[in-house]
């Protein structure tokens, strides 16, 4: 595949570069998948397909970059030099400040809430440049010089411009059970999908709620009503014993 027209004229935009990879050269194809625990804790990964601009790399990148990632690099990651893709993993908790994460405790469920801000797309891109760098493709880029997609700003202009060019990235949110809401996201089971352009196009943070059975809770909860039933029947069963075994009043004599 070649650069269409389209994307030469907005090649060289950063910020728009910095959406689709993070690095020098543009995917647009990509998908994440952003898996919750129940403590908040997340994995999430990032397919990358960078063939489209795969003759502007030197010659034997991808390959490199393969081995790179079978040896054991800094984050868990996989290509495949004939399709030139590449897969990325990295760990999150709410600290890193990309979504918050809330878990209400009831009965007879547990409900979890996560609200995701922004798109760790400097996280990648800088994984992502690193490897390059390691594979002598390219690279070179520090922490802090990549900013993450905030779903607050206006990112109207950007979203056109990336819709013209054909850009495909999904965002999948895979929460802890069943899901019970999800605004603007496809849901099937545990996982809602969403469409990136489209949230781009308005402002707002993503909200995807789920729940189970509290467990826990339910057994303690069925444990003090076997409890509270057993002395009840052991303090009904007293009373009786003690009536049965009151003395019959003698009848006195005439």
């Amino acid at each position: 595949m070649r650069p269409n027209r389209n994307l030469r004229g907005y090649f060289f935009a950063p910020v728009l570069l910095l959406i689709l990879c993070g690095s020098a050269f543009a995917a647009l194809d990509q998908a994440y998948v952003q898996t919750i625990d129940q403590n908040g804790n997340s994995v999430i990964s990032k397919d990358m397909d960078l063939s489209l601009y795969a003759d502007l790399l030197p010659p034997g990148s991808f390959q490199r970059m393969s081995d790179i990632c079978a040896a054991g690099f800094r984050v868990p990651c996989s290509v495949d030099p004939a399709k030139r893709t590449v897969h990325m993993e990295d760990k999150f908790s709410v600290k890193d400040g990309y979504y918050s994460f809330k878990a209400d405790y009831g009965l007879p469920s547990i409900r979890y809430v996560v609200t995701v801000n922004s798109l760790p797309i400097d996280r990648f891109g800088y994984d992502l440049d690193s490897l390059l760098s390691a594979a002598n493709a390219s690279g070179g880029a520090s922490p802090g010089t990549m900013r993450p997609l905030e779903l607050n700003a206006d990112n109207t202009k950007v979203a056109a411009a990336l819709a013209d060019i054909g850009t495909n990235i999904s965002y999948t949110i895979v929460m802890p059970d069943y899901i019970e809401q999800a605004p603007e996201g496809s849901v099937e089971g545990k996982q809602a999908v969403f469409d990136v352009v489209t949230l781009m196009r308005r402002e707002g943070p993503v909200t995807v709620s789920s729940s189970e059975l509290n467990f826990p809770y339910l057994l303690i909860a069925i444990a003090a009503i076997v409890v509270a039933g057993l002395a009840l029947s052991f303090m009904g069963s007293n009373k009786e014993r003690k009536g049965e075994e009151r003395p019959v009043p003698r009848k006195r004599r005439a």
